[in-house]
């Protein structure tokens, strides 16, 4: 028969195995996610307008915490995958997709590119956007298509008014 102390000493063993086991599949999870996005794979429901807003970008990088509640409110996703996409915000800070970067301008700035793109001098905006926002050509090329076909829009939006008013002075 074993002693009481034995018996002890078995299940001291056995709870250092199991705490230790644990320990283990922890770091391995937090090694995979840090390894996936590492890869470049990005959480399923991230939404980069929530994390560039005001009330995310506050409590960042100092209130994750605040910064999860606050995308979970904001976006109504789980807890989990708020944090995932909090945690590869923080990480992967310089991969905002290029259609939301060039919010990165002051209006009077976006307006003077879209002038210029209005005039068809695409190098000489998409020069100035690289100066004013400090990124790569190729990301500014994307941006510049992004604004562009906002010209178009609004272009096409005044030719309509114009038209129509023209048409109704004609039957008027």
């Amino acid at each position: 028969m074993a002693s009481s102390g034995m018996l002890i000493s078995i299940a001291a063993i056995a709870f250092v195995i199991a705490f230790t086991g644990l320990m283990i599949l922890l770091s391995m999870r937090d090694a995979q996610t840090k390894t996936k996005w590492a890869a470049g794979a990005m959480p399923d429901s991230l939404d980069w307008e929530v994390l560039l807003s005001a009330e995310i970008q506050v409590c960042l990088p100092d209130k994750k915490i605040e910064a999860i509640k606050r995308y979970r409110q904001q976006t109504g996703v789980g807890l989990k995958e708020a944090k995932d996409a909090i945690d590869y915000f923080s990480e992967h800070r310089g991969d905002v997709p290029a259609k939301l970067r060039r919010y990165d301008l002051v209006d009077e700035q976006a307006e003077g590119i879209r002038d210029l793109l209005r005039e068809g001098k695409r190098a000489e905006a998409q020069k100035i956007y690289q100066a004013f926002t400090g990124i790569d050509q190729f990301t500014a090329s994307e941006a510049l298509d992004a604004l562009e076909e906002e010209v178009r829009t609004e272009v096409e939006r005044y030719d309509e008014q114009i038209t129509g008013n023209r048409l109704s002075e004609q039957k008027g």
